[in-house]
């Protein structure tokens, strides 16, 4: 996976209310794995993990992306592509990883 300046990033994911969640996840959730910069991911994996404490469509549209995101994850070829990605995690906080991408 190639590093990319312009990889989407949105704060305070975790903190935010369903409805202002559903407008700062609205255009992120349709981006690949490689356009979404590693910290954002870790937030969206995390939020796709309690969809009953989201509610509604957008707990079917985490859900989605999850799968998506594992989809991507798993596709990614062994050797550089894979381990740089896992570097990238590597730089995050533990604490920011959730169970699901734990597994």
């Amino acid at each position: 996976m190639e590093t990319r300046k312009n990889r989407m990033a949105v704060e305070g994911l975790r903190k935010a209310d369903p409805g202002t969640l559903e407008v700062l996840v609205a255009e992120v959730l349709r981006r690949p794995l490689g356009q979404i910069e590693p910290g954002t991911l870790m937030d969206l994996l995390a939020l796709a993990e309690v969809p009953d404490q989201i509610g509604g469509q957008l707990a079917k549209e985490f859900t989605a992306f999850q799968d998506q995101m594992f989809r991507e994850i798993g596709d990614l070829p062994d050797g550089p592509p894979l381990a740089d990605f896992c570097g990238e995690l590597g730089g995050l906080d533990a604490a920011r990883i959730p169970a699901n991408v734990r597994e």
